[in-house]
């Protein structure tokens, strides 16, 4: 399930917290600021909640919070980047091969990403069902891959969720019955002898 905050904005989030925590600074201590204390209280306040929470965020939550702490992992990691360096490794991967033989697990392996980012693995064939087949308007493309490759491909199937991905694939699911493939096995058979 996923947090309340996840779908709050964080700079709005920031400024309007900054904002509050300035007026009441102001009206609290006055006597302590300079010249146009709210102007001065508000961009230092955006500057000590944005450190607390780079600090959190980086620090803390990972390895203190974070529901995944618990899960299988490779050992090793640097500071700040963790495993981050095999998503660009040569040729690609070979180290989620070497950790899926090496690392005992149920069918996932937690790995942080660059800034302690969360990434799971899935390592067996019920874990891929779960995500792919059963559960699989649980788990929603990131909204940048979806933007990014809706510039590409346009808003069609493979981009879309929820409610419109079932109202598009109920609608061209009747082009893959067995009726309809089963007059077309000669044109197959023929793009396969010319490939």
């Amino acid at each position: 399930m996923a947090s309340i905050t996840s779908n709050i904005p964080f700079w709005p989030t920031l400024f309007l917290a900054s904002a509050t925590e300035a007026f009441i600074i102001t009206f609290a201590i006055p006597k302590y600021l300079p010249h146009n204390p709210f102007v001065w209280t508000f961009v230092r306040t955006i500057a000590v909640n944005l450190l607390f929470f780079v600090v959190y965020r980086v620090l803390i939550y990972p390895f203190f919070v974070s529901p995944l702490r618990h899960l299988p992992r490779p050992k090793g990691g640097l500071p700040f980047v963790g495993n981050g360096l095999v998503l660009f490794a040569k040729p690609p991967g070979q180290d989620f091969l070497k950790w899926v033989t090496e690392i005992k697990n149920d069918g996932l392996i937690h790995f942080r990403g660059i800034l302690h980012r969360d990434i799971l693995l899935l390592t067996s064939p019920k874990s891929l069902a779960d995500v792919l087949v059963q559960k699989s308007y649980d788990f929603e493309k990131p909204i940048r891959v979806r933007d990014f490759l809706r510039r590409i491909l346009g808003n069609g199937l493979i981009i879309t969720e929820g409610d419109e991905h079932k109202f598009q694939r109920k609608h061209i699911m009747p082009v893959f019955s067995f009726r309809h493939i089963k007059g077309k096995d000669h044109m197959f058979l023929s793009l396969w002898f010319l490939s």
